[in-house]
């Protein structure tokens, strides 16, 4: 690590700096073990490396645990009220029943009774994913905390666009071969799967940037430009595509400047060939077919698997062949993933497993959605605007392969997810909102002012005053009263 020799002592800190998180997760303040988690999930190469230490393989489980009984303990619900929190539950049973499905008809090992069976362990780093989203709701419950959180997640970011850039040094990008192609601090997920991670960060960041002030939105928009350049040197045409529809709403959205300065810097590039653009990325994006006319092997490669999920469905149309299934039960060259996430559920988990999905993913925009449109706040707009592109990113993404089973990929989505919940909830209940609530009476001069305000206003609506419309102290406004003390929506 960082090529001084510290690599072993630097290791040793990481492993006590997380038992240490997770103790204090807790006794006190359950979102410091989130804190330490987060510039870990997308350097899966660093958490590999962990599982030399004792029960280093079990680190993370510990730490998350943590968490949770943290959270428990300062008496906060684990599981908040979310449009998500529903299919989430459905996506986790769904899992563990065609888990079992998918042993029996398919003759495999049994899940929790056979001790060869691998896809119990597949299915439980799978659930494990989506705990982060309650985790984050429950866990980070102020604006500040909020900030830390998206500030980490910015330091997870850097350090694996470090990785993946040293990991290209001295390769030459005058045309494409499969040789320059590498998957950085993400060797399970994979080149696809590091190009789906950076892209969707990418639109997050710029989106997050919006609601910054000046020097910061800069300082995070030049980030979310290197994320750019790594999608490029991904040579990922699924990736492509996500980056530039996600980037593109979430400009109409809110950042239309950036949209026509991009607009204006693609042309310049295309115009100037391969002065600005890599010959590499020029190949990849036009080598659909061969010389001969056919299509490419990537290309037909695909079909082929798809081919295969397709006939998977048409067997078991309502449950799926099984979770984690279609790499037993198909392949073609090499390939054992079907290339396309919606493809996968249709196979794996049938038309169920599709519809949860989608009921999922329109949730989370749904939630992003509400919470952009109803704050005022620039740190909750921020999130949710960055939201807003990260899942569009996420739903397009995933055509082009899954992009959704791997912790590396998802684990910030889920905590993006998770504080536009919080977000939400804040919104809805200012009782929700600790930060606000701590700052209501932290002296007594300020409590008597407050009450002396209060009579003010009491002696005001005694004289006939209206109330409707009356800015409340977080500057929202105060809605009209029906007479049995209900409020109009």
């Amino acid at each position: 690590m960082l090529g001084l020799g510290l690599g072993p002592y630097i290791l040793i800190g990481v492993y006590l700096a997380l038992l240490a998180a997770a103790i204090v997760s807790v006794v006190r303040m359950p979102e410091i073990g989130l804190y330490a988690f987060i510039p870990l999930i997308p350097n899966q190469t660093v958490r590999y490396k962990l599982h030399e230490m004792p029960y280093g393989a079990q680190l993370v489980d510990l730490l998350l645990i943590a968490v949770a009984v943290g959270i428990v303990l300062k008496g906060k619900s684990l599981f908040p009220k979310s449009a998500l929190r529903f299919p989430i539950f459905a996506l986790w049973g769904l899992t563990f029943l065609t888990l079992w499905t998918g042993s029996i008809l398919n003759d495999l090992p049994l899940p929790l009774i056979d001790s060869s069976d691998e896809r119990f362990s597949m299915w439980k780093n799978y659930c494990r994913i989506f705990l982060l989203f309650f985790l984050a709701a429950g866990a980070l419950r102020t604006r500040k905390q909020m900030l830390i959180a998206v500030g980490l997640m910015c330091l997870g970011v850097l350090w694996t666009d470090r990785g993946f850039l040293i990991s290209l040094k001295g390769r030459s990008f005058e045309s494409f071969s499969y040789a320059l192609r590498d998957a950085g601090t993400m060797p399970i997920a994979g080149e696809n799967g590091i190009a789906a991670f950076f892209a969707q960060t990418a639109v997050f960041i710029l989106g997050f940037a919006a609601g910054r002030p000046y020097v910061s939105r800069n300082l995070l928009t030049v980030l979310a430009a290197v994320n750019s350049v790594c999608v490029m040197l991904t040579f990922s045409r699924g990736a492509y595509v996500a980056l530039i529809a996600s980037f593109i709403v979430l400009c109409l959205l809110k950042r239309r400047m950036l949209l026509i300065v991009s607009a204006a810097v693609i042309v310049i590039a295309l115009s100037a060939g391969y002065a600005l653009v890599p010959g590499a990325v020029i190949d990849r994006v036009t080598m659909l077919q061969t010389d001969s006319g056919e299509l490419e092997s990537s290309a037909m490669g695909r079909l082929i698997v798809w081919d295969m999920a397709v006939k998977l469905f048409a067997d078991n149309p309502l449950f799926g062949a099984g979770f984690d299934t279609f790499r037993f039960l198909a392949g073609y060259g090499g390939l054992h993933d079907t290339h396309n996430y919606y493809l996968k559920l249709a196979a794996e988990m049938g038309v169920l497993g599709l519809l949860v999905f989608f009921v999922l993913l329109a949730a989370a925009l749904w939630s992003c959605w509400k919470l952009f449109r109803n704050t005022d706040d620039p740190t909750l707009m921020g999130i949710a605007l960055g939201g807003i592109g990260c899942m569009v990113c996420v739903a397009l993404g995933n055509v082009f392969g899954d992009r959704w089973s791997y912790l590396e990929i998802t684990g910030y989505t889920c905590i993006i997810l998770g504080m536009v919940a919080r977000g939400n909830l804040m919104l809805l209940d200012p009782e929700e909102d600790e930060e606000y609530g701590d700052q209501s009476g932290e002296e007594d001069g300020d409590g008597e002012e407050d009450e002396d305000i209060l009579d003010s206003e009491e002696d005001g609506a005694a004289a006939g005053e209206p109330e409707a419309g009356v800015d409340s102290p977080r500057g929202w406004q105060v809605a009209p009263s029906l007479p049995d003390g209900r409020q109009l929506e």
